[in-house]
């Protein structure tokens, strides 16, 4: 990189929010693509959401002439006329680990126009990933009026079929190796509550369950076919309390803003700007496990194993234990005495790890970022392999300035976020573990879920 592409790093790094939108007014975005993936890294909402808007409309073909090495994904995206919205998060998202995305939205009226035509653009564009946005209306729009439970259900499967077929038409003419993705899909408030039936509205959240369940199981890697779960993103998006922003006090709030109904009904735009900026996170971890770039190790300082305040990280233990079954390798690295850290992994019995459980320990009074770089050496592992959880920001900013690659989770001081705060951005998903197969649950509906294709 030429001196002039360069952006300041270390400690006295403005942050994301001032460097990210010096180089857009400076128009050198472009030029200096492989520093946005570090400027990003602690980016909160509103600073990736600039991003994404700044580099959407970059030219990829500008970035690889400064950078022709800059992993890419070609992306194609197909659903209802607006789901070019999703476009700006999904770049953001993608930028944020390393990957620059050619995007191309093949949205129309008919919302599957697009995936039934093997001659359209969306197959012109050789997509390595198709991204099939089923909005909350997608069945509904099939359902009549008046309605009872027992159309849902049919207008649901109807769905779930032609769903299939286009999974073997994308098959078919997508490139060897692409993946479909779809995505399950919100039952909204709106539609239970046409119910006044308590009976016939848990009848409709059953089969609506069994709909989405239905879709999870289609995800077949040996296809191409992969399925978003996007429950986890609605249900982490309840705020019943907190209006959104526009919206007045008095206007009627149900929950995770699944769906907007003034402007799906202005706009044709059923899918709320939350719900396309989760299902963009979600995208983006999957095509980042698509490409074999799921992280191997998890190093954690432990410094709080000296006193029974350990005893507070119980569920976060748990949690790395949990991690530490499906394959991810578990490293300490301590400012402190070895004999102390293994005298306190050993005298409490509510640490859910012991120091078996560990790949390595690196237990000294020397700095972080040496100790997370000697992990890396003994693991044999890159730095990029590599994510370092800690909740001192002084240790964290020392690690991210001085090894380069290895990714940084801030804890923060309160033990009761650090599960949320360690799985928020899926570093260790991978679209299949080695021996998925032969694991996976016995039954006609049992699938591995993923699809590793390119």
């Amino acid at each position: 990189m030429r001196e002039r592409d360069r952006v300041p790093t270390g400690y006295g790094n403005p942050g994301p929010a001032p460097s990210l939108r010096t180089l857009h007014a400076q128009g050198r975005l472009a030029a200096a693509y492989p520093a946005v993936r570090g400027l990003l890294a602690a980016a909160d909402p509103g600073e990736l959401d600039f991003a994404g808007r700044a580099l959407a409309p970059l030219d990829p073909d500008e970035v690889l002439a400064h950078h022709p090495d800059t992993p890419t994904v070609r992306v194609a995206v197909t659903g209802r006329s607006t789901v070019g919205e999703l476009v700006p998060a999904l770049t953001g998202q993608l930028a944020r680990h390393g990957i620059l995305a050619r995007t191309r939205v093949c949205g129309s009226g008919d919302r599957f126009a697009a995936l039934a035509d093997p001659r359209s653009p969306l197959y012109a564009h050789a997509p390595d990933v198709t991204l099939c946005v089923l909005d909350p209306l997608t069945v509904w729009d099939k359902v009549p009026t008046p309605w009872q439970p027992i159309e849902v259900s049919v207008a649901a499967e109807r769905q779930r079929k032609v769903l299939g077929e286009l999974a073997e038409t994308h098959a078919a003419y997508a490139p060897a190796g692409a993946t479909l993705v779809l995505n399950t899909v919100p039952l909204l408030h709106r539609f239970t509550h046409q119910l006044t039936s308590l009976t016939q509205r848990a009848e409709l959240g059953g089969l609506w369950r069994q709909f989405n369940a239905d879709l999870l199981y289609m995800a077949d890697p040996s296809a191409g076919l992969a399925v978003l779960d996007l429950e986890p993103v609605t249900s982490a998006g309840v705020r019943a309390d907190e209006p959104r922003a526009g919206v007045r006090a008095d206007e009627p709030r149900t929950g995770a803003h699944a769906d907007e109904p003034r402007t799906g009904a202005c706009a044709d735009a059923p899918c709320a700007t939350e719900l396309l900026t989760g299902y963009a996170r979600e995208a983006a971890h999957l095509i980042r496990g698509l490409r074999g770039a799921a992280k191997k190790c998890l190093v954690l300082a432990l410094d709080g194993t000296r006193t029974l305040r350990g005893a507070a990280f119980g569920a976060f233990r748990r949690t790395v234990g949990q991690l530490a079954s499906q394959g991810v390798l578990l490293a300490v690295c301590s400012r402190n005495d070895p004999e102390a850290v293994a005298r306190a992994l050993a005298a409490h019995p509510e640490f859910p790890l012991s120091v078996d459980d560990f790949a390595t320990l690196v237990v000294d009074w020397g700095s972080r970022a040496e100790g997370v770089r000697t992990v890396a050496e003994q693991l044999g592992l890159a730095p990029e392999a590599v994510v370092f959880a800690d909740d001192t920001p002084f240790e964290r900013e020392s690690v991210r300035a001085e090894v380069p690659g290895a990714v940084v989770v801030p804890l923060g001081g309160e033990p009761a976020l650090h599960v949320e705060r360690l799985l928020a951005d899926g570093w260790f998903d991978t679209p299949v573990l080695p021996d998925e197969e032969r694991k996976a649950p016995a039954g006609p509906r049992a699938h591995p879920v993923g699809g590793g294709r390119w």
